[in-house]
C-alpha cells in the first residue's frame, strides 16, 4: 500500500492582508510609519522559515475556541504560507511588497474534523478571511482586521543536527500522555539529512520523503508495505498516523519523542545498528492463534442480497453460532450443524462453501440460515473489536457481525 500525503487541496479563500499599525517603545517595526508617512514593511527575509503557533486569537465570529492537541500554526517557507488550521493543512503562495503581504492560491485541506476541532478551525479561517494587519516584533507575530486579532508565538526550529541520521528504535506509541509498549518486529526510524525516510511499524516496512517546515517534519511521499496480524492493527494504524499526518520532534538524549495532531506521539530511543542486529522481536499472537477454537455468536449483518436479520430478534432461544479451527470452520445454525474448509492469516479470513444439514428449523429461522450460508464464502478479511469481544467478518459489500460467546 502506498500512501502519497497531499498537503493542500484548493479552497480559495482569497485573503489579502495588509500591513496595520502598531509598535512598542522607540523599537521601529512593522506598522510604523516613519516621518514621510510610509508605512515600514517587513523584511521577508525575516520571515522565511520561521514557524508560528496561535497563542490567543479571535475574530467575527468571537473568541477562537483552541483544542488541546489540535494547534493551529502559521509557516512561511520561501514563497509560501501555510500551516495547520487546528485539523486541516492550509496555505498558498505569498508576496510582501512594503507593508503589505498578499496571498494567493490559498487552499486548505478537507479531512473530517471533531466538532469541537472543527469549530476551532472555522474561527480561525473566519478570522482570517478578516484580517488587514499585521506586526512583527520579535518572537511575536499579530495579525489584526476590524473584528480580529491574532496572536502568534514563534516556534524554535527542528534540531536537525540531533535528529537526521541516527537509528532511533520505537518504545512506545503514545495517546493523550499514556503509553502503550510496542509488539512486534522492532520498529526503527530514519529520517536522511537528504530527505528520505525509512522505517517500520513492527510489522510493515516504511519508506517516504520529507521537508522540514518550520519545528515539523512533514511527509511529502509514503508507503507503508506488508502485513500486519491483528494484534498490531492499533499499533500499526498509530505510527502511520503519527508520520503520516506531520509531527514535531523532540530530541532529548537519546530519546526523541514525535508528537502529532490530536495528542498521538511515538517515544524512540537511539540505537546503533550492531544493537539493533542483536534484538529480537516481541511475540505477538497470529490471527489463527487469536481465533482457533473461540466459539462465536451471530448477531446480524448485510448479505448478498441484503440484511440479514439478528436471529436473537426472531427468537432468543435459537442462535447461529462459528468455531474457527486451523483449516476449517463449524457451527450450528439453530437445529443443523454446518461447516467447511477456512484460511486465516493476517487479517485475511476464507471460507469455504458450507456442507448443512438439512431439517427445517422453521420457515424465519430457515430463511436467515440461508442468508448467512450465501454469505460466508463472500469472506476476505476480518477485524476483532472491542477488547477481542466483537468480530466483524467482510467482503465486498457483505458484512458479519459476531460476538464471543459466553
Amino acid at each position: 500500500m502506498t500512501i502519497t500525503v497531499v498537503r493542500l487541496t484548493v479552497l480559495g479563500l482569497g485573503l489579502v492582508l495588509i500591513a496595520g499599525c502598531g509598535s512598542a517603545g522607540d523599537e521601529t517595526v512593522a506598522g510604523d510609519v516613519v516621518d514621510d508617512g510610509r508605512p515600514v514593511s517587513i523584511d521577508q527575509e525575516a520571515l522565511i522559515g520561521s514557524s508560528w503557533t496561535l497563542r490567543s486569537g479571535g475574530g467575527p465570529e468571537g473568541e477562537i475556541p483552541q483544542v488541546d492537541g489540535w494547534p493551529i500554526t502559521l509557516n512561511f517557507d520561501g514563497e509560501t504560507l501555510g500551516g495547520t488550521a487546528a485539523c486541516n493543512d492550509y496555505g498558498g503562495s505569498y508576496t510582501i511588497e512594503e507593508s503589505q503581504l498578499r496571498l494567493a492560491d490559498v487552499g486548505m485541506g478537507a479531512a473530517g474534523c471533531l466538532p469541537d476541532v472543527q469549530e476551532s478551525e472555522r474561527a480561525y479561517i473566519a478570522a482570517l478571511r478578516d484580517v488587514d494587519g499585521i506586526d512583527l516584533v520579535g518572537d511575536e507575530l499579530a495579525l489584526s482586521g476590524p473584528s480580529t486579532e491574532l496572536v502568534f508565538g514563534r516556534n524554535q526550529p527542528v534540531a536537525s543536527d540531533d535528529l537526521l541520521g541516527a537509528l532511533w528504535l520505537l518504545e512506545a506509541t503514545v495517546q493523550d500522555g499514556l503509553a502503550t509498549a510496542v509488539e512486534g518486529e522492532p520498529a526503527t526510524l530514519m529520517l536522511e539529512p537528504g530527505g528520505t525516510l525509512a522505517g517500520g511499524t513492527g510489522c510493515r516496512t516504511l519508506t517516504g520523503t520529507f521537508t522540514i517546515s518550520g519545528n515539523e517534519v512533514l511527509l511529502t511521499s509514503f508507503a507503508a508495505d506488508g502485513d500486519c496480524p491483528t494484534a498490531l492493527f492499533d499499533q500499526d494504524s498509530s505510527v502511520v498516523s503519527v508520520l503520516g499526518d506531520g509531527f514535531v520532534p523532540e530530541v532529548d538524549g537519546d530519546t526523541l519523542v514525535l508528537t502529532s495532531a490530536g495528542n498521538e506521539g511515538l517515544r524512540y530511543r537511539a540505537i546503533t545498528e550492531d544493537e539493533l542486529a542483536g534484538l529480537s522481536g516481541a511475540p505477538v499472537p497470529s490471527d489463527a492463534d487469536l481465533l482457533d477454537g473461540v466459539e462465536w455468536i451471530f448477531v446480524g449483518g448485510d448479505g448478498p442480497d441484503g440484511p440479514i436479520r439478528d436471529p436473537g430478534a426472531v427468537d432468543g432461544d435459537q442462535a447461529i453460532t462459528l468455531t474457527l479451527s486451523t483449516d476449517t470452520y463449524r457451527g450450528r445454525a439453530f437445529c443443523n450443524a454446518y461447516g467447511g474448509d477456512a484460511a486465516v492469516g493476517n487479517g485475511r479470513l476464507t471460507l469455504g462453501v458450507p456442507s448443512a444439514e438439512q431439517e427445517g428449523c422453521g420457515e424465519a429461522l430457515d430463511a436467515i440460515a440461508a442468508a448467512y450460508y450465501d454469505a460466508l464464502p463472500s469472506m476476505t478479511e476480518f477485524g476483532l473489536e472491542a477488547d477481542g469481544a466483537r468480530l466483524v467478518a467482510s467482503g465486498g459489500e457483505t458484512e458479519l457481525w459476531f460476538e464471543r460467546a459466553g
